[in-house]
C-alpha cells in the first residue's frame, strides 16, 4: 500500500497546556473548600438527625411495649453485651451526651439500666450510640434530669419537663436544637453555634 498524504500529528502546544492548567487550578481553588463545607454539613445534619431519630424510637417503642423506655448518657458504651461488660447509664446529672447513649427499656423507670438475673427487674438494652466524632458538641438544657430521658407508656416525657438538645460542630457556624416537647415529641430546627 502506498500512503500519498502527509502524516499529521495533533497534538496541544505549551500555551494551550498553560491556560488548560489554570483554568483547573481555578475551578480546584472553588469547588474544593465548597465540597468540603457541604461535607461538613451533610456530617452535621447526619449526627442531628441521628438524634431525633432516637428520641422517635424510645417514643414509639415505649408506646408499643406499654412500658417505660429510657436514653441515658452512657460514658461506657460496650460493642458486647457479655458478663461484666454491660452499658449502663452515667450519674444523674451528667450532660456529657457526645460521650454516647443507651435505649432500654426501664422496669422501674427510674431513668438507670439495672442488669439483673431477674426477667422482672432486668433492663432490656434497646439500642447503643458510641461516641460522637472529634470536633461535635451535644448540650442539653431544660430537662428535669439532663442526664436521662424517659418515655412512659403513652410516649410522653415523665417527668413532664420539656428540654433541648444541641448538637454543633467545630467546621460549622451552625448547628441544630432538637427541642423535645413533654409529649416527647422532637422538633428539629437550625441555629447558631458559639
Amino acid at each position: 500500500m502506498n500512503f500519498t498524504g502527509k502524516l499529521i500529528q495533533e497534538g496541544m502546544t505549551l500555551l494551550e497546556l498553560m491556560i488548560t492548567l489554570t483554568v483547573m487550578g481555578i475551578l480546584l481553588s472553588i469547588g474544593v473548600p465548597a465540597m468540603l463545607k457541604f461535607s461538613a454539613n451533610i456530617r452535621l445534619v447526619t449526627q442531628a438527625n441521628d438524634l431525633v431519630a432516637d428520641i422517635v424510637y424510645s417514643r414509639n417503642e415505649a408506646a408499643t411495649r406499654g412500658r417505660r423506655v429510657s436514653m441515658c448518657v452512657s460514658q461506657n458504651v460496650q460493642s458486647s453485651e457479655t458478663g461484666t461488660n454491660r452499658s449502663t447509664c452515667a450519674a444523674n446529672g451528667t450532660s456529657a451526651w457526645a460521650t454516647g447513649r443507651i435505649i432500654f427499656v426501664d422496669m422501674d423507670g427510674d431513668g438507670i439500666r439495672d442488669v439483673t438475673n431477674n426477667a422482672a427487674t432486668h433492663d432490656l438494652l434497646l439500642k447503643k450510640v458510641f461516641a460522637l466524632p472529634a470536633g461535635y458538641s451535644l448540650t442539653v438544657t431544660g430537662f428535669a434530669d439532663t442526664a436521662h430521658l424517659t418515655f412512659s407508656t403513652f410516649g410522653g416525657l415523665t417527668p413532664t419537663t420539656a428540654g433541648s438538645f444541641k448538637i454543633c460542630s467545630t467546621a460549622n457556624p451552625a448547628g441544630y436544637r432538637i427541642g423535645v416537647a413533654a409529649t416527647g415529641q422532637p422538633l428539629s430546627t437550625k441555629v447558631n453555634c458559639p
